[in-house]
């Protein structure tokens, strides 16, 4: 994980992942990181550390907010013309 994140990124992750190998209790959240939207999936793997697997979703996230602004102009568009 070192090479992924800069110390101070690299904080904001590492509580979650200690709960996870505290607790047992898998985690899913999104994060951002350098401008990238995160998807991410921990879970306590069978040696007693911590298995993370990142997705990264800007794309989506992106399409999304775009998807969401065409919407609301077509409504706007549609309520005009009534």
């Amino acid at each position: 994980m070192e090479d992924l994140f800069p110390s101070r990124d690299r904080l904001k992750f590492m509580s979650r992942y200690m709960k996870i190998m505290e607790t047992g209790t898998p985690d899913r959240f999104e994060d951002t990181y350098e401008g990238r939207v995160l998807q991410v999936h921990a879970y306590r793997s069978q040696d007693g550390g911590c298995s993370i697997f990142y997705r990264d979703i800007t794309e989506q996230r992106q399409a999304e907010h775009t998807l969401k602004q065409n919407t609301e102009q077509l409504n706007l568009a549609l309520k005009a013309a009534r």
